[in-house]
């Protein structure tokens, strides 16, 4: 089972993560959130002790390495010199990219290339969705108790609010397997909760609903939306 936290701060990979120019919009919930990564290679790398000094690409560094941010986004699996240094470029206006120095004990310094979602776009629609209207029977959004929204390190608000929906989700049992659950947002409450999958159980549905009709959300001031998904398929 692969449960999917949408665009969840950055979406560490096996090895080293290399953006490529097709793929899904990473702000678009209906892409997954995976963005345009690919895998970086790690081909040429010889014996033990070969490894340890060589970057996960397959280089070995050269000591002109910057220990500033490269004026562009460097490719992921190339060396670099400072190991937890995080260098943000332009994307678009859902997310940002993002480079980080990954210290690896196998390799040298590595760039992983990845993204820092900063807006996520609701997009489940369709015959097969289920669309369930959300605040009828509930306080005002300004008379709710208010979930902080504090996140840390190089999590974005968006993503901490994927986290908080996941969460609230979680106790009310989760998802079943293929399912995709999505809740929109004005002012920080929810106003709409959509469903795409083989969910039945009322239930859960129901304890889902009456969750988010109790929470302001200070994460989703000035954001639309929050999804997750749960897959075998991916």
């Amino acid at each position: 089972m692969r449960v999917l936290l949408v665009g969840m701060g950055f979406l560490a990979c096996a090895v080293a993560c290399s953006t490529s120019s097709g793929g899904a919009d990473p702000g678009s919930a209906s892409s997954g959130g995976s963005g345009s990564i690919s895998a970086g290679g790690g081909a040429g790398v010889g014996g033990e002790a070969d490894s340890v000094e060589r970057c996960i690409d397959g280089g070995m560094p050269t000591g002109g390495e910057t220990t500033d941010c490269p004026t562009l986004m460097p490719t992921g699996g190339t060396c670099c010199a400072k190991p937890g240094m995080a260098c943000f470029y332009p994307g678009d206006e859902t997310y940002r990219k993002l480079a980080r120095c990954i210290d690896d004990p196998q390799y040298g310094p590595y760039w992983q290339a990845t993204y820092a979602l900063d807006r996520l776009e609701c997009g489940l629609s369709g015959n097969i969705v289920k669309v369930i209207e959300l605040g009828a029977d509930a306080l005002a959004c300004s008379e709710r108790e208010t979930k902080p929204c504090d996140p840390q390190g190089l999590v974005t608000p968006q993503e901490l609010l994927n986290d908080q929906f996941n969460k609230l989700v979680q106790k009310c049992g989760g998802l079943p397997n293929e399912t995709s659950l999505e809740v929109r947002f004005t002012d920080g409450c929810a106003t709409e909760l959509r469903e795409r999958g083989i969910d039945d159980d009322a239930a859960r549905l129901s304890c889902i609903q009456q969750a988010l009709d109790a929470v302001h959300f200070a994460c989703a001031d000035g954001l639309d939306c929050a999804a997750m998904e749960v897959s075998t398929l991916q």
